[in-house]
C-alpha cells in the first residue's frame, strides 16, 4: 500500500481488508481493518513510511507489537527498489548469494525528479589532461580500453573531488580508464591508489 500510495496510484484500503481477513482465520474485516491501522501508527510513530489511509485511530499498541511490526518493516524493505544510488548499491550487496530464484524485477520503472548539484568545469582543463595521457592510463599505465569517434576513451577524474573543495585545474585532474575511475571511488584501498598516482604523475600537487 505504501509503495503504490508512492507512486501515486490509487487503491481501496477496504481491498487490503478483505485479504488481511482472508488470512487471518477467524478475523472478521473489521477487526482485520484495525490490524492495519495497528501497522500504519507503528510505522508513522518510529519513522517509518506509512499511508494514513488505513485510519491511524488505533493508538493503543503494546510496546512488542510494534517493535515487531517495525523489524517486519525493516526486513522487507531491504530488498525493494529504490531511487538511491547508495542505498540501492547496499542492499544489493546485503542480498548478495541470498537469492535462490530469478527476481522479476520492473518492466515500467517508475521516475522521480530531483535537483542535483553540479560543478561548472573548464573544457580547457579537460582537453589538457587527455592530451598529456595520450592514451595512457594515468592511474594502471594500460592504453584506453577502446577507441570512440574522438579518439581513445579516458575519463577525467578530480583526485580531490569538486564536492569536497577541490580546484578545476591540470595540478588536481588526471586522465583514468572506466576500471581505475571506479576503484578509485569505490576500492577499498582507493587512498593507497591515490597517493600512488600523486607519487607517479608529476604535475599532480596533492592537496
Amino acid at each position: 500500500a505504501v509503495d503504490l500510495e508512492t507512486r501515486g496510484v490509487d487503491f481501496k484500503p477496504v481491498d487490503f481488508s478483505k485479504d488481511l481477513a482472508k488470512a487471518l482465520p477467524n478475523r472478521a474485516q473489521d477487526k482485520a481493518s484495525r490490524r492495519l491501522s495497528n501497522i500504519a501508527v507503528a510505522l508513522k510513530d518510529a519513522g517509518r513510511p506509512y499511508t494514513a489511509k488505513f485510519g491511524l485511530t488505533q493508538t493503543r499498541v503494546g510496546t512488542n507489537v510494534r517493535l515487531r511490526i517495525v523489524e517486519l518493516w525493516d526486513a522487507q524493505e531491504g530488498d525493494q527498489a529504490t531511487f538511491d544510488r547508495d542505498e540501492l548499491n547496499a542492499r544489493a550487496l546485503a542480498l548478495k548469494g541470498t537469492l535462490r530464484s530469478k527476481p522479476a524485477g520492473d518492466q515500467t520503472p517508475s521516475t522521480k525528479t530531483t535537483t542535483v548539484v553540479v560543478y561548472k568545469r573548464d573544457p580547457k582543463v579537460v582537453a589538457w589532461v587527455l592530451q598529456a595521457a595520450a592514451g595512457i592510463c594515468d592511474g594502471c599505465g594500460s592504453a584506453a580500453p577502446f577507441q570512440t569517434t574522438s579518439g581513445p576513451f579516458l575519463e577525467v577524474h578530480h583526485l580531490k573531488p569538486l564536492g569536497e573543495g577541490g580546484p578545476d585545474i591540470v595540478e588536481n585532474a588526471i586522465a583514468i580508464c572506466p576500471n581505475c575511475h571506479r576503484a578509485l571511488h569505490h576500492a577499498i584501498d582507493r587512498a593507497a591508489r591515490r597517493s600512488d598516482i600523486e607519487g607517479r604523475v608529476a604535475r599532480i600537487i596533492p592537496l
